[in-house]
């Protein structure tokens, strides 16, 4: 069983945990945007002392129900490890950006240490995709 990471800010302890997010962009989205997205989603784990582990694009899919008049969207795919406050800071920010028209964080694991997490570069690389 691995390790709780704690730290101290004040005298409240912290727990890192995994978690996995799955936003879904309108269909209608360039490359560019969809890397402005994955940015500010890297830049938001960086800030709050999160680690992205991996960050995948499953490309267009059909979706279950129309939203929005579309019936298929561009799934993107992240796992990361991080505190309390990473998920409502990350679900925020991606309530406030236009391209994004669903998301959902699941909990992998309640209990990290992240100094063992290894991160792979190419893990964090966002695919290039092409218009279907």
């Amino acid at each position: 069983m691995a390790k709780t990471t704690v730290n101290t800010v004040g005298s409240e302890a912290r727990r890192a945990r995994e978690y996995e997010t799955v936003y879904i962009l309108h269909p209608s989205v360039n490359a560019e945007e969809a890397d402005r997205v994955a940015k500010r989603f890297t830049d938001v784990v960086g800030t709050l002392q999160g680690k992205l582990i991996k960050l995948n694009s499953w490309g267009w899919r059909r979706l279950a129900y129309p939203i929005k008049g579309a019936t298929r969207g561009v799934f993107i795919y992240a796992r990361y490890a991080g505190y309390d406050d990473l998920v409502a800071e990350l679900e925020r920010n991606l309530r406030l950006l236009d391209p994004v028209v669903r998301y959902q964080t699941v909990m992998l694991n309640p209990r990290v240490t992240m100094d063992d997490i290894q991160v792979d570069p190419a893990d964090i690389e966002l695919e290039p995709f092409a218009p279907s």
